[in-house]
């Protein structure tokens, strides 16, 4: 499967469990744990179990601020269902209040690989265990 860029504005990988509930007209409200994998000013990417219908409105709360917006689109892959979100007006996500626990923009990484020490990163990596791993190996050296 190809992938698709949707989001207009700059992503930074991350990586933190968060509890989402949003309401399904059969079901009521649902909730369930989602690993958040990347985000921006204008939304994020979460991993969960189960899909979310595209339209819904999720929130979560992050180190106490409430999060949330609507599901722009869901997707089936190996490892889950990767649920595209868009925030919303009132609930823009505040980096410098409640960063997630790891966090790395992938600007930082340097394009040459002759120009760095330490491990290399190659540009297909995009998954939240090589973003932990990577931001790991830089702060040990």
């Amino acid at each position: 499967m190809e992938d698709v860029e949707r989001r207009r504005g700059d992503r930074l990988l991350c990586a933190g469990l968060v509890e989402v509930r949003w309401a399904e007209s059969s079901t009521g409200v649902c909730t369930a744990f989602a690993n958040l994998d990347d985000l921006s000013s204008l939304g994020v990417s979460l991993t969960l179990d189960r899909p979310v219908p595209q339209g819904a409105f999720v929130e979560f709360l992050h180190c106490g601020h409430a999060v949330g917006g609507e599901v722009c689109h869901c997707s089936r892959t190996d490892i889950g269902w990767i649920v595209g979100v868009r925030f919303g007006p009132d609930f823009q996500w505040d980096l410098g209040a409640s960063p997630p626990e790891h966090l790395l923009d992938p600007a930082c990484i340097p394009e040459n690989p002759q120009s760095r020490v330490g491990p290399h990163l190659s540009s297909e990596t995009k998954s939240t265990i090589s973003c932990l791993l990577f931001g790991q190996a830089l702060r040990h050296g």
